[in-house]
């Protein structure tokens, strides 16, 4: 995705968020337009209602298969 993105001539967040979302809609689709709300700080994304009477937190994670040690293939991953 980063060489997508930089083939567009992004390079950077600002970069992103100023971008045509038309465009990055056409190129990622759905991902195109998380990525350019999120450049400008929103996220969009359901949290849906507490489970439990008191919960007072939500959350929203990714389990990984494994532990990762070396930054290079968690670059990878995501």
């Amino acid at each position: 995705m980063e060489r997508n993105l930089n083939r567009m001539g992004i390079f950077t967040v600002g970069a992103l968020a100023n971008h045509d979302l038309k465009l990055l809609e056409k190129k990622f689709g759905v991902i195109g337009n998380q990525l350019y709300h999120h450049a400008w700080g929103v996220d969009l994304s359901d949290l849906g209602a507490p489970i439990l009477q008191g919960q007072i937190s939500f959350g929203k994670s990714q389990i990984l298969m494994r532990d990762y040690k070396k930054n290079m293939k968690l670059k990878r991953l995501f």
